[in-house]
């Protein structure tokens, strides 16, 4: 059985998910706690454990991995909207994927110098005779396309020595999937998404519009909502992270005597289950009201939201927040795998298809996903 792998580092863990290459059926997920993990030094300094475990998983589930991809932390790559007129020919001609592709090197040529790398190059938008298309029509003719790309770019070195890490250990480095971008890759693909996935130590927002593509990271996370708790009970972190664990969810709370009752050191606390829950679904709306008012002049009405994230995916959160902001569009979905950004970023890099220049249709691994969905 052949096998795709995807990697990421979240505080001092590496976690990973392995999914069956045929069917994207999810495999195993795995993780590897370790001290002081810088990310690029970290990979390349526990590259010999990282083999290790990874050689584990394909034994126990008698596989090979065929490809590996690495989901790159937002703060690690930089990313750049740029606008160009790209000249094609000396007449008119008929677009190819070919004049596409020579297009973006071209715009790579000019706002990057030759130490960058670049990860993603996604063209948002074509122009020519006045005319604006947001996919590349199969009978286009021009001279010059002015183009809107939106790029993602990381120092060459770095990929360069992460490429020669894996090839030591004779591993198929697939590449950095930018972590915005797999994100987006989560559930449908749409051209008029939000994803907001909240990490431990931050929250990342990321949409998608015809002709446009936004990033903004929120520096609060779950770490925020455990600390909130601690203060909130008095209890220590290591209990706020086994409350925020066990029992933070959205139900409506049936009886107003219930009791969370939990040791903290010597002692047993005990919190009323309605006032906890109530404190949580107060916490959290807040924080989702920032997100929300930053996306006021950027969402349209027929904007759907995915929500992604440990506390997002919590009993009962996307009915708690339809009856809270009833206006949202909220994309419920069930995915093989708790580490949603993880099979995101597996997914796009399989299908790339924001960079496959927008055209619109269906490629095998499309059909190969649509038999398949009921997986995700």
């Amino acid at each position: 059985m052949k096998g795709l792998c995807s990697l990421e580092i979240d505080g001092n863990r590496l976690r990973g998910l392995i999914v069956e290459e045929a069917a994207f059926r999810k495999v195993d997920e795995f993780f590897l706690e370790l001290k002081d993990f810088a990310f690029f030094e970290g990979i390349k300094k526990n590259i010999d454990k990282i083999e290790k475990l990874l050689e584990e998983e394909e034994e126990k589930h008698s596989l090979e991995i065929e490809r590996l991809f690495v989901n790159l932390p937002f703060d690690k790559a930089e990313f750049l909207n740029v606008e160009d007129v790209v000249p094609l020919s000396s007449r008119r001609k008929k677009v190819t994927l070919k004049d596409i592709e020579r297009a973006k090197k071209y715009i790579e040529n000019i706002v990057l110098d030759w130490k960058k790398y670049s990860l993603h190059h996604i063209i948002l938008r074509y122009e020519t005779d006045n005319n604006v298309y947001f996919c590349l029509p199969s009978d286009l003719e021009a001279k010059n396309l002015k183009l809107r790309s939106f790029l993602v770019y990381i120092e060459r070195r770095e990929y360069e020595e992460m490429l020669e890490v894996f090839n030591n250990i004779e591993r198929k480095f697939a590449g950095f999937i930018w972590e915005p971008i797999s994100t987006l890759s989560i559930g449908e693909t749409l051209m008029d998404k939000v994803s907001i996935l909240m990490k431990e130590n931050y929250t990342l927002c990321t949409g998608i519009k015809e002709g446009e593509i936004f990033v903004e990271k929120f520096p609060f996370g779950e770490k925020d909502i455990k600390r909130a708790i601690q203060e909130k009970f008095f209890v220590s972190y290591r209990v706020a992270e086994k409350l925020f664990q066990w029992y933070v969810c959205f139900d409506d709370v049936s009886g107003k005597d219930r009791m969370i009752t939990i040791k903290d050191k010597e002692n047993y606390v005990k919190i009323p289950e309605e006032e906890f829950l109530f404190f949580i679904k107060e916490v959290l709306l807040s924080k989702i009201e920032e997100i929300l008012y930053f996306l006021e002049k950027k969402v349209e009405e027929n904007t759907y939201f995915f929500f992604l994230g440990n506390v997002f995916q919590k009993k009962n959160f996307t009915n708690f927040l339809k009856k809270e902001i009833s206006s949202l569009k909220i994309k419920s979905f069930s995915l093989p795998t708790k580490y949603l950004s993880l099979y995101g970023c597996i997914r796009y890099g399989y299908l790339r298809y924001l960079e496959r220049f927008n055209i619109p249709k269906i490629s095998l691994w499309q059909k190969v996903l649509n038999i398949y969905q009921g997986y995700f």
